[in-house]
């Protein structure tokens, strides 16, 4: 009987600090131009919100090379004492991957379950003692931290949150929920951008050129399945069942074509194709246009 009293209660508490902070959120961000703005200015109340002792927002981003990689791009720590080396490493980098791949909410668990002793080790000496986590993605483009050298990419977002000791249950989903309100608010301010922007008609407009030839089509690798094997490309390629499938996105590179990618493989367009719908369906890669432009794959063939 206690215990779900105590149960309720904490739900309670939750929803009425989720209540809370979407009213603030809702004020700052008609002021707010940019969405780092917006990540920073969430990171700092969640933290004194619900008195975490961490949070970071992880990201993708496209560097100049066309390649997609794994960075950390908001963080606040409550005690500004904590070290960097402890919490911005590959060992956070690489369970930020794993959440990105499994497109889930982590309970939280005790930090030796999610790392090495040596890495558990280092976080409990800062009583950084459980772990919980999410991933979110959204139908939009998150603009580049370094607008000069990267490039904007599709979102998707995880979180990882540290803990002194064993939060509520409803901790990670609230703050999910929030989260997720304020992607839905940067994409209405337009702080995000949209996947395939609007063409107002315009009267005289001249028609609209023909679709891309498919040749002409650049395949990148999706951030949740392969932010982190810039060094070892191989690594992930090893695991699609299918020679040509991993033959050719072993290839990708975020910059060839297909017309060069086929050369560089040896693999035929058709032989290709049926191997990128493979990719496609597998969510391991998508279709850009050579300016950058997301391509919408339901409006191509199911083969040639």
């Amino acid at each position: 009987m206690n215990m779900h009293g105590g149960s309720s209660s904490s739900s309670s508490t939750d929803a009425g600090r989720q209540q809370a902070l979407l009213t603030q959120l809702f004020k700052v961000a008609q002021s707010m131009g940019q969405i780092d703005q917006l990540l920073r200015w969430l990171a700092d109340s969640i933290v004194q919100q619900f008195n975490v002792q961490l949070i970071q927002f992880w990201t993708g981003q496209i560097d100049a090379m066309g390649l997609m990689a794994l960075q950390l791009r908001t963080q606040t720590r409550q005690d500004l004492t904590l070290p960097e080396q402890i919490v911005v490493n590959n060992d956070l980098a690489l369970l930020a991957q794993r959440m990105a791949g499994e497109r889930r909410i982590y309970n939280a668990q005790p930090v030796e379950a999610l790392f090495s002793q040596y890495r558990a080790t280092l976080l409990k000496r800062y009583r950084l003692n459980y772990c919980t986590g999410s991933f979110m993605d959204a139908p939009a483009l998150l603009p580049p931290f370094d607008r000069q050298t990267g490039s904007a990419c599709p979102f998707a977002m995880t979180t990882l949150i540290f803990i002194h000791q064993q939060p509520q249950p409803t901790l990670m989903s609230t703050v999910n929920s929030i989260v997720n309100q304020a992607v839905i608010l940067a994409g209405n301010r337009g702080i995000l951008l949209p996947v395939n922007p609007a063409q107002p008609a315009m009267p005289g407009r001249p028609p609209q050129p023909e679709a891309l030839p498919l040749t002409e089509l650049i395949p990148r690798r999706r951030q949740d399945t392969d932010m982190l094997l810039l060094n070892n490309p191989f690594a992930s390629s090893a695991i699609i069942a299918d020679k040509r499938a991993r033959r050719l996105y072993a290839a990708i590179d975020g910059r060839a074509n297909i017309a060069l990618l086929c050369g560089n493989t040896g693999i035929n367009i058709k032989e290709a194709y049926t191997a990128l719908r493979l990719l496609l369906d597998q969510r391991r890669i998508d279709l850009y246009e050579p300016n950058g432009q997301l391509v919408d794959v339901r409006l191509l063939p199911d083969r040639l």
